[in-house]
């Protein structure tokens, strides 16, 4: 780790160096860092000790109050745009904690819930790499706890149910347009425009009978066919028929 003494002396910094490899088709490939389970049982952060673990660095390893003099540009942009939105994650820690009066700004010796940090990065589509803990599956300690996993739940629940109903708009949408391209090229398998019964037997009929035109069915027997199978009159078994029917049974056949 190069700290801000080190640049004094050496003068050059980490991110230069990378940067420079990188120029060069030098690749420094980091392997993906295994996070402690202790780290998900931490119930907040202050935050420093988010700036690092969004840039995927453990805050136990940064023990030297130099680093802060002049920090890595990863963990620097992280800690200016904390800075920049501690309403909103101040916000998002009273709401989770039930507090009535959130604090106007974070100090840097203030401590910040790890769900509400989590919330934040994932609204700000940043990595929070520490995993979820395990803590829906211990018992709640107080009945306060309990109203609040339930009240939790209850708002995912019903927030998943809104977004399914938003996707049914939206693929019913879907489906409507596809159904009018379909119609509009002559695609005998589109569903139709008011789609009744007698149509939707129409529609089977044209797949089951009609596959090839060439191979035609008898039209009498068709009927028969109708009427058991559907239960229709004789008049709608007609009806379905001659809309099902894909060419003009009137026309001669040339001999």
């Amino acid at each position: 780790m190069i700290f801000h003494s080190d640049y004094k002396k050496f003068g050059f910094r980490l991110s230069e160096i990378t940067a420079l490899l990188e120029e060069n088709n030098i690749s420094l490939k980091t392997p993906s860092r295994t996070w402690p389970v202790e780290y998900q049982q931490m119930p907040a952060f202050t935050k420093q000790d988010a700036a690092l673990i969004m840039s995927g660095l453990f805050p136990d390893e940064v023990d030297d109050w130099r680093f802060w003099d002049d920090p890595p540009s990863e963990v620097d942009r992280k800690l200016r745009l904390i800075d920049a939105c501690q309403h909103e994650i101040l916000a998002q820690d009273a709401r989770l904690n039930g507090f009535e009066k959130p604090k106007t700004e974070i100090g840097s010796v203030d401590r910040i819930s790890h769900a509400a940090w989590r919330n934040w990065s994932k609204e700000k589509g940043l990595d929070w790499p520490i995993p979820d803990s395990t803590e829906s599956t211990a018992p709640p300690k107080t009945d306060e706890e309990l109203l609040r996993r339930l009240s939790a739940e209850e708002g995912r629940r019903k927030k998943a149910e809104a977004d399914a109903e938003i996707l049914r708009a939206q693929v019913s949408d879907l489906q409507k347009k596809v159904d009018q391209l379909n119609r509009l090229v002559g695609d005998g398998s589109a569903i139709a425009l008011h789609n009744t019964r007698l149509m939707k037997i129409a529609l089977a009929v044209q797949r089951e009978y009609w596959t090839d035109v060439d191979q035609r069915p008898n039209q009498e027997a068709l009927w028969g066919d109708l009427r058991e199978k559907y239960k229709l009159s004789q008049l709608q078994a007609e009806a379905v028929e001659l809309v099902a029917c894909p060419i003009d049974r009137q026309k001669k056949t040339k001999k």
